[in-house]
């Protein structure tokens, strides 16, 4: 796996490494902050060296640059796990649900906080206890967008808001040989 975020996308992947101990997960963090595509270009470096190579990245400002490394991923056998508009979406899902269109970084960042789910100056220190048990209600949620965005024909970037970090983890819940239950 390959992170593009800087504070929130890591302090996740070390709750999955650190609560399920992780043993059949290599993470780099190299290409933090970086565009989607240059991300996708680093994971395909690697992709015939593991099983599964995934990117997590949010959608962010990089609308354009998002379709293009969702091509490249597809045809360099990497899986994208990219939020859109950004990662807080996919925190968020784990308390409620939130499908407006058009909803934007700053409140995303703001309703997940406001559910008690990041604290810090700039929104971004996940509380991970508030996390725990919720990984179910947070991957029907993600679901339950992919669904309605396929019926009204959206994709990157327009499908907004949107996660498929559930996918991710479900890939490393099966890699580990457990449930999500677990989470």
């Amino acid at each position: 796996m390959v992170c593009g975020g800087r504070e929130t996308e890591i302090q996740y992947v070390d709750y999955l490494k650190n609560h399920l101990h992780l043993q059949a997960v290599t993470v780099k963090r190299r290409g933090s902050g970086e565009t989607p595509e240059k991300l996708v270009k680093q994971a395909s470096l690697d992709s015939d060296s593991f099983d599964h190579v995934w990117v997590l990245c949010d959608v962010d400002n990089f609308q354009r640059q998002i379709v293009t490394a969702d091509r490249m991923a597809s045809r360099g056998g990497v899986n994208l796990a990219a939020s859109n508009p950004c990662f807080e979406v996919w925190i968020m899902w784990h308390k409620e649900k939130g499908f407006s269109p058009g909803l934007g970084i700053r409140e995303a960042q703001d309703r997940a906080s406001s559910l008690g789910l990041t604290t810090g100056k700039h929104k971004k220190d996940l509380k991970i206890d508030e996390l725990m048990g919720r990984y179910s209600a947070a991957r029907d949620n993600a679901q339950h967008a992919r669904e309605l965005h396929a019926r009204s024909g959206l994709a990157l970037p327009e499908n907004v808001p949107a996660s498929d970090v559930d996918l991710l983890v479900n890939a490393i819940l099966s890699a580990e040989g457990c449930g999500p239950d677990r989470l």
